[in-house]
């Protein structure tokens, strides 16, 4: 049986377009409990790798900022 693994990039912008760096980004999976936790770089990147098919909700947060969460975001 072959596994396969995901990657899950994206930039977080503030309502303006401009990058927000620094922002603490976690995903979950329901499922199975699968929690990680990433930061984002100077350009506001935040990239997960080598993550398994599922369905995962993203929450982004950072001080002075509203907390963004997306849900049900699959991965195949």
């Amino acid at each position: 049986m072959r596994t396969i693994h995901n990657i899950l990039a994206r930039v977080i912008t503030d309502p303006s377009g401009g990058v927000i760096p620094d922002a603490t980004v976690s995903i979950i999976n329901g499922d199975n409990g699968f929690l990680r936790r990433n930061v984002s770089d100077a350009s506001g990147e935040y990239k997960f790798l080598q993550i398994a098919p599922g369905t995962y909700e993203v929450m982004a947060e950072k001080e002075g900022f509203a907390t963004m969460t997306r849900s049900d975001v699959k991965l195949w």
